[in-house]
């Protein structure tokens, strides 16, 4: 058994955040479920298929319970959260997802 699919990960309104995640459903996935999680590049209100392609964005999945996990996502500039320079991530970004 498996699944796929895409789901948006929401920073929130402008400055927005540094770390976001987006429960998905996903009937049969169990704790032993090799995940997978990417950056979709697919327009999104808040961002072009460039911006999805270009944003320093990082994105994994774990196994949240039974028929559930979770996408997580960070910025990874160099610059960073910590750095006076740091820059936060806002809008809805397309993530792909997968489990076997």
């Amino acid at each position: 058994m498996s699944g796929s699919g895409t789901a948006l990960l929401d920073f929130g309104a402008f400055p927005g955040n540094t770390y976001a995640t987006v429960d998905v459903n996903s009937p049969g996935i169990v704790a032993g479920s090799a995940i997978e999680a990417w950056i979709f590049p697919a327009a999104t209100a808040d961002h072009s298929i460039d911006e999805h392609v270009l944003e320093e964005l990082t994105v994994r999945a774990a196994y949240l319970s039974n028929d559930n996990l979770r996408i997580y996502g960070t910025e990874n500039s160099m610059d960073g959260p910590r750095s006076p320079n740091g820059h936060f991530l806002y809008g809805k970004f397309n993530v792909g997802w997968v489990w076997i």
